[in-house]
């Protein structure tokens, strides 16, 4: 059983408004877990003032609740004080250098969803595939090993009311902020979509701007999209296949394009998007509903930074992630 030194600096007031005044602690106590009745503790070692004492308690294993209580000079004992042993993770000597998250179910330590964090603390997890209303956990791990105990949020998502596109056509022209049909989704890998079958004029678009207004009435950041990212997508046989697939890019290393081939079984909701290392989205390829096919897509990197970047396939339950880098 792993024990560690407990030490308690208590600073506790013994008496209530109703208790007799002018009294001193002359005496202390403390149990773990299970109270064996006033006088009955273990005694406690200390200096004692009026009001306060400091108390050292050596070996309390982790997550056991430790008690304590105090006798004054009157002969009474005062109500018992807890405090849970939990596992320290103290900040002096160390960094917080890397984190996990797991959904509703605990992996067990080490095992969860890595993500790291910077400098300044700050933490940016996407693409978590988590349904409304999930439990997402998180927890760190410090540069000596020692892992915290994982904190728990519910996975909170606001309400669409409004979505709006505008296009920039090739020459540098751009059209007015138009309506989409904002549709809620219930599966998994969408929320919402937003759909519009009024973009004229296609082969003149070079980008595809959206965003989305939530039920705050808030507008979301603008979302940019070239539109040969989104468009160029095509059936590649005419067969049906047995099963989702995600293959890995071809050519791999690329400068500037390559494709990426999908299979999709059945009709459904499919989100193909790249991401960089960080976990930023820099390009989605495919964000719609899909008739069953085997399929590819286009990426054109030309205004991507040299590196390694992840695309990442979502389908109905199918989810596939992979690793492509671009050399310049």
């Amino acid at each position: 059983m792993k024990t560690i030194l407990f030490l308690l600096v208590i600073s506790i007031t013994l008496f209530g408004q109703n208790q007799p005044r002018d009294q001193n602690i002359v005496a202390g106590e403390y149990f773990i877990n299970q109270d064996p009745g006033e006088g009955n503790g273990t005694p406690l070692n200390s200096t004692y003032g009026f009001a306060t004492a400091d108390v050292t308690i050596n070996s309390v294993s982790i997550n056991n609740v430790v008690y304590i209580r105090f006798k004054s000079s009157n002969g009474k004992w005062g109500p018992s004080r807890s405090i849970k042993n939990q596992y320290p993770i103290l900040a002096s000597g160390s960094l917080i250098q890397v984190g996990e998250y797991f959904v509703n179910s605990d992996p067990g330590i080490g095992n969860g969803n890595k993500f790291n964090i910077d400098y300044s603390g700050s933490i940016n997890l996407s693409s978590i595939n988590a349904n409304r209303n999930d439990k997402i956990f998180l927890r760190s791990k410090d540069s000596y090993g020692r892992w915290s105990e994982a904190v728990c949020s519910n996975y909170r998502y606001k309400n669409l009311i409004s979505a709006e596109y505008k296009l920039k056509f090739v020459g540098g022209s751009s059209s007015a902020w138009q309506k989409l049909n904002v549709q809620e989704q219930t599966s998994q890998s969408a929320f919402f979509t937003a759909v519009s079958n009024s973009i004229t004029n296609q082969s003149t678009v070079d980008t595809l701007f959206i965003h989305f207004q939530s039920d705050d009435f808030v507008w979301g950041t603008v979302q940019k999209y070239v539109w040969k990212d989104i468009t160029d997508i095509k059936e590649i046989k005419s067969n049906l296949p047995k099963e989702f697939s995600l293959s890995q890019n071809y050519p791999n290393p690329f400068n500037p394009s390559t494709r990426i081939r999908f299979d999709i079984p059945k009709t459904s909701f499919v989100r193909l998007a790249v991401y960089d290392i960080l976990g930023r989205e820099v390009a989605v390829l495919v964000n719609k509903e899909m008739k069953p096919g085997c399929y590819e897509a286009t990426f054109d990197g030309k205004e991507l930074a040299s590196g390694i970047y992840l695309y990442r396939i979502q389908a109905t339950d199918f989810i596939k992630t992979r690793k492509m880098i671009i050399t310049k």
